[in-house]
């Protein structure tokens, strides 16, 4: 099948996928496999959503300096008593 791929750039002939015996086969093989496309296309969008928001709570939370949470942070490591 790489062979015809090189053909076609080759000799600059789109002919060989306007040839009606490979629309029929390109036609067939994409409705065989247009499920499994699509499906990965969807989980990919799924992933880069949920990483995407992982990364922006994240940053969220470490640049929040105001959060309730901890208030005395400073106070955890003065050094300025040494005993």
């Amino acid at each position: 099948m790489a062979n015809l791929f090189f053909l076609q750039v080759a000799y600059h002939g789109d002919s060989l996928l306007k040839n009606p015996l490979a629309e029929a086969f390109l036609h067939l093989k994409w409705s065989m496999i247009k499920r499994f496309f699509y499906f990965n296309v969807f989980v990919y969008t799924l992933f880069v959503f949920a990483l995407t928001s992982l990364a922006i709570s994240a940053t969220v939370i470490v640049t929040d300096y105001r959060s309730p949470i901890r208030t005395d942070i400073r106070n955890d490591f003065s050094f300025s008593k040494i005993e």
